[in-house]
C-alpha cells in the first residue's frame, strides 16, 4: 500500500497549519486563536476584575468632554493574537497605513505608546481642512484585561505609557473567546477590506474584522464586544447551520456499539497554547440500531424512487455520474445537487429522526451541517466542473489548450453540499482521502476568518465529523465494497463491512475510501448516504474538554496503529 499524505491536495494553502507529523515535532508559524469557550463564573469574572485594577493605572470617569473626545478616537485594535503573531503586526502596521509615522508625545504633551506597541499618524487634511489624529494600537489581551468594557480599553490607550499597557498583556494573554480586529473610528473603515490579506502577506492568519459602535458596543466588556462581532459575522456567513430535529426523541434502547475505535495518532501544534504541541488521535465509531429498518428503507427509497429495483443502475432522475475522489479518476455515481440540497433544507421524516437519536446520543454538542460552501476557494474540498463533452472533471483537471472553456466553466461551478450520496459499482475506482480539515482550509475562508487554523479535536473548537450510513436491503460478504480506513504512519487500518441501516461516525481528517464491489455484485450499486456535520460543544457542557465521538460509558477505545501504546515495540529481547 502507498505511503499515504492526507492534505497533498492542500499544499498551496496549508502555509499556516502543517498536518501532524507523526511523533516528530516541526516548527510552525504562530496559529490562530480558539472558538467559543465557557462563559467564565462569578468569581472569576470578580477576580479578574480586582487582578486587572490592581495591575493597570486607574481608570477616572470621563467627563462629558472627555467622553465626546473617546467617542471621536481612531484606533485599531488588534485583539486576542499570540505573541509572536503581534509582533510581525507591530513591524508591519506602516505597510497597512503608509501614512503612520511615529512620534514620543501626543498633542497634550502625554508620553505616546511606544513604537513596539502602537502608533500616531496625521493623515492627509480631510474636505473640512482639519486632520484626523489615528492611534494605531496593537494589543494581546488577556483574560483578566477583556473583561473591561472597551470605554476603559480606549482610555487607556490614551492616557498610559507603554508600561501600563504591557500590563494588560499578562501572563494570561489569550483571548479565549477569538480574534478580531476592531476598527474603532470613521476614518478607518476604508481599511476593513484589505486587513486580512494585508495579514497574510506578513504571514499572520486572518481574523474576524469588525466596527466599533460607540452607542452598542462601548458599554461591554472586550470579550462580549469580541463574541458579538464573532457571532454576526457567523450568522452572516451561515457557518451555524443546525440540523432538522424532532422534538423527545431519543436513542432507541437495542442500539449497540459495534466498534470504538482510535488510530492515526501524532503530535499536532496547539492553537490554546501556541508553541507548544498535543497528542492527538483520530476516531472511528460504528452503531447498528441507530437507524429502524423501516427508516432506512424510506431513506433509499427517496433518494432512489419507490419501487426502483435497486440491483440495476441508479436512477437518473436523481443521479448522475459525477463523484471523483482524485483527479482524472472515471466518475461515479452520485446524487444530483438540487437533491442533496433538499436532504438538508427538506428531508423526509425518517432523515429527521435519524438526526434527533444523533443529537440526543452527543447531547453535550450542538451539531450543525456543515457549511460546505463557506469552506473553499475550490483548491482544498474536491468541486464538479463540466467539462466540453459534458462530463464532470474535478476542478484543475482541464486539458491543454481549454483556457477558454476553463472560463466558462468557473461560472458553472457547483454549490458543495453537506451530504454525499454513493452508489458505487463494480470497476469504480476509489481513492484514499479526508472530508474535512479544519488545518487545510484556504485562508479566503469566512470559517478560517471566525474560528482560526486548528486540527480537528482541539480542546473547545468545533469538530468535523462525517456520519455514513449503509442502505442496501442485503449486501453478502462476497460483494465486498468494504468502508476502509488507514493509519498512515503503520500503514495498517481497519475496515467496516456494509449492513442494512449501520452507521459509522468518523473524524473527517480520519483517511478512507471504499472498497470496489467484487464481480459476483453484478450491475448491483452499493447505496450509501454520508452526511457532512459539525459538533459544536454547547457553552453549558463542562463534559467536553477535548471533543470526541467516543463516550465514557462505552469503555476504553480499541486502539490500531500508532495510537496503540504498544506499536513498535521491539520483537526480540535478548534474554540475561
Amino acid at each position: 500500500m502507498p505511503a499515504f499524505t492526507a492534505h497533498s491536495r492542500h499544499d498551496a494553502i496549508s502555509m499556516m497549519l502543517p498536518r501532524r507529523m507523526g511523533r516528530a515535532k516541526q516548527h510552525v508559524m504562530p496559529l490562530a486563536k480558539s472558538l467559543f469557550s465557557t462563559s467564565p463564573s462569578t468569581t472569576e469574572h470578580s477576580t479578574a476584575i480586582k487582578s486587572f485594577n490592581e495591575n493597570t493605572v486607574g481608570v477616572v470617569d470621563l467627563s462629558p468632554a472627555a467622553a465626546a473626545a473617546l467617542q471621536q478616537r481612531q484606533a485599531i485594535l488588534f485583539i486576542g493574537f499570540d505573541a509572536a503573531e503581534v509582533e510581525l503586526v507591530r513591524t508591519n502596521i506602516s505597510s497597512l497605513i503608509p501614512e503612520v509615522s511615529m512620534s514620543s508625545t501626543d498633542q497634550n504633551g502625554h508620553q505616546c505608546i511606544n513604537s513596539s506597541t502602537g502608533y500616531h499618524t496625521t493623515p492627509a487634511d480631510t474636505e473640512g481642512g482639519t486632520t484626523v489624529e489615528v492611534s494605531v494600537s496593537v494589543l494581546n489581551l488577556g483574560r483578566t484585561a477583556s473583561f473591561r468594557t472597551l470605554t476603559d480599553i480606549l482610555q487607556v490607550l490614551q492616557h498610559l505609557d507603554d508600561h501600563a499597557v504591557r500590563e494588560m498583556e499578562a501572563a494570561d494573554a489569550s483571548l479565549a473567546e477569538g480574534r478580531v480586529v476592531l476598527l474603532c473610528g470613521g476614518e478607518l473603515q476604508q481599511y476593513g477590506a484589505m486587513i486580512n490579506n494585508w495579514l497574510l502577506d506578513i504571514g499572520v492568519a486572518p481574523a474576524v474584522v469588525g466596527a466599533r459602535v460607540p452607542e452598542r458596543h462601548d458599554d461591554l466588556a472586550v470579550s462580549e464586544v469580541v463574541q458579538q462581532l464573532r457571532m454576526s459575522h457567523a450568522r452572516y456567513h451561515e457557518l451555524l447551520q443546525p440540523m432538522r430535529m424532532q422534538t423527545g426523541v431519543y436513542p432507541p434502547k437495542d442500539a449497540r456499539v459495534i466498534m470504538n475505535a482510535v488510530l492515526d495518532a501524532g503530535e499536532v501544534p496547539s492553537t490554546s497554547l501556541p508553541g507548544q504541541y498535543r497528542q492527538d488521535e483520530g476516531h472511528l465509531v460504528v452503531l447498528d440500531g441507530l437507524c429502524s429498518d423501516s427508516e432506512r428503507t424510506q431513506i433509499l427509497d427517496w433518494i432512489t424512487s419507490p419501487g426502483h429495483d435497486h440491483s440495476g443502475v441508479p436512477p437518473a432522475a436523481r443521479w448522475e455520474q459525477a463523484c471523483v475522489d482524485r483527479a482524472g479518476d472515471q466518475a461515479t455515481w452520485g446524487l444530483r445537487p438540487e437533491v442533496l440540497e433538499a436532504l438538508q433544507h427538506e428531508p423526509p421524516e425518517a432523515l429527521v429522526a435519524v438526526q434527533s437519536r444523533l443529537a440526543a446520543l452527543y447531547h453535550e454538542y450542538d451539531i450543525c451541517h456543515m457549511p460546505a460552501s463557506q469552506l473553499s476557494d475550490g483548491t482544498a474540498v474536491r468541486r464538479r466542473i463540466p467539462d466540453a463533452a459534458g462530463e464532470r472533471k474535478e476542478d484543475g483537471a482541464v486539458g491543454e489548450g481549454d483556457e477558454e472553456q476553463e472560463e466558462e466553466e468557473e461560472e458553472e461551478e457547483e454549490v458543495l453540499s453537506s451530504f454525499v450520496g454513493n452508489a458505487v459499482m463494480v470497476g469504480d475506482p476509489c481513492a484514499w482521502h479526508v472530508d474535512a480539515d479544519p488545518s487545510s482550509f484556504p485562508p479566503s475562508s469566512p470559517w478560517v476568518h471566525n474560528y482560526g487554523y486548528y486540527h480537528n479535536r482541539e480542546p473547545g473548537k468545533p469538530l468535523f465529523v462525517s456520519m455514513l450510513m449503509y442502505l442496501n436491503d442485503t449486501w453478502p460478504e462476497d460483494y465486498h465494497s468494504e468502508t476502509l480506513f488507514l493509519d498512515p504512519e503503520s500503514q495498517t487500518g481497519v475496515f467496516v463491512r456494509p449492513a442494512a441501516g449501520r452507521v459509522v461516525l468518523m473524524d473527517q481528517d480520519v483517511p478512507h475510501r471504499i472498497s470496489q464491489p467484487s464481480s459476483e455484485a453484478g450491475s448491483r450499486p452499493r447505496y450509501s448516504l454520508v452526511w457532512k456535520l459539525v459538533f459544536f460543544p454547547k457553552e453549558t457542557s463542562k463534559a467536553v474538554s477535548v471533543p470526541t465521538l467516543s463516550r465514557k460509558e462505552w469503555g476504553e477505545p480499541v486502539r490500531y496503529g500508532s495510537a496503540n501504546s504498544r506499536y513498535g515495540v521491539m520483537a526480540w529481547c535478548e534474554k540475561d
